[in-house]
């Protein structure tokens, strides 16, 4: 890869580890990192992935959540079953697509911007509190962030060789 690609470097490896650390934290401190929402999610996508359909109680239907980030969740809690471990691998989950977009990102911005620019810039979101714990907080923060930065690299892919597959995804 060019060198340009790799100034940015210290900064992701810094973030991949901020997030990665609250997987290690102490349980009771892992379950304050996590929005209230978060455990809503895993619930439904418990009792989603249990055959029971689109339940929080099991008795009464609901369509509040993201459905995308409920069906990315739903083998989680199939697999680890309620509690800390399933926040833990779900903290796993949302430090690769936080990564995944930050590189992304950071691809994108080269095409324009200097590296250094797009070094400090990538920083300044991805190492800042809000940045961090909002990308581990169990709700679809991360997934969110991706699919933006996705629909911009489909976007300026159309504008640099218009197709109509580009246009159909663009919308």
């Amino acid at each position: 890869a060019p060198p340009s690609i790799w100034v940015g470097a210290p900064m992701f490896v810094l973030g991949l580890v901020l997030r990665l650390a609250t997987a290690a934290l102490p349980e009771r401190l892992l379950l304050r990192i996590a929005l209230d929402d978060a455990f809503y999610y895993l619930r439904t996508a418990q009792e989603l992935g249990l055959g029971n359909g689109s339940t929080f109680d099991g008795i009464h239907s609901t369509n509040g959540y993201h459905p995308l980030w409920l069906w990315v969740l739903t083998p989680f809690t199939s697999i680890f079953g309620p509690g800390a471990d399933t926040v833990r691998a779900l903290i796993v989950l949302q430090t690769a697509i936080a990564a995944l977009s930050f590189v992304l990102l950071a691809r994108l911005l080269l095409r324009w911007l200097p590296p250094l620019a797009v070094a400090l810039g990538t920083a300044v979101w991805w190492l800042t509190p809000l940045s961090v714990l909002s990308s581990v907080s169990g709700v679809e923060a991360s997934l969110a962030c991706l699919m933006v930065v996705l629909l911009i690299t489909v976007a300026c892919r159309f504008v640099d060789a218009p197709s109509l597959g580009s246009a159909a995804v663009v919308g």
